[in-house]
């Protein structure tokens, strides 16, 4: 019972920090794309960059802390943020996803940064 409720209280951190990180990294590339006026699809782009480094990075964290089923670990971390970024839509544009051709993209980023930085680590 307790190694599950730390088990669950590590996501949760790993959750946060990714979107920490994510919250900075898009400030930046806000910065960016004032500056320099960019395109839509170079934008999607950027935005798809931030999920998978914001994830790859607490996959890492997750594989250096479980040190096994490190991708696994990984790959959870960025399930969870998945979820939590469609629910967070949901609940402010009562859409699963504006742009349902994001959803796939966005999952791949996610879930396949996560499991990369848990097999990196």
């Amino acid at each position: 019972m307790a190694e599950k409720k730390s088990n669950i209280l590590l996501i949760i951190k790993l959750v946060a920090v990714s979107y920490a990180l994510t919250a900075i990294l898009i400030l930046l590339f806000t910065l960016i794309v004032y500056k320099t006026l960019m395109n839509d699809d170079k934008i999607v782009v950027g935005i798809l960059v931030i999920y998978t480094l914001s994830n790859l990075i607490a996959g890492f964290i997750a594989g250096k802390v479980k040190k096994q089923k490190k991708f696994v670990w990984g790959l959870i971390a960025g399930a969870t943020y998945f979820i939590i970024l469609i629910l967070l839509s949901f609940i402010v544009t009562r859409e699963f996803i504006g742009n349902q051709s994001m959803l796939i993209p966005a999952l791949l980023a996610t879930v396949g940064g996560g499991m990369i930085g848990g097999m990196l680590s």
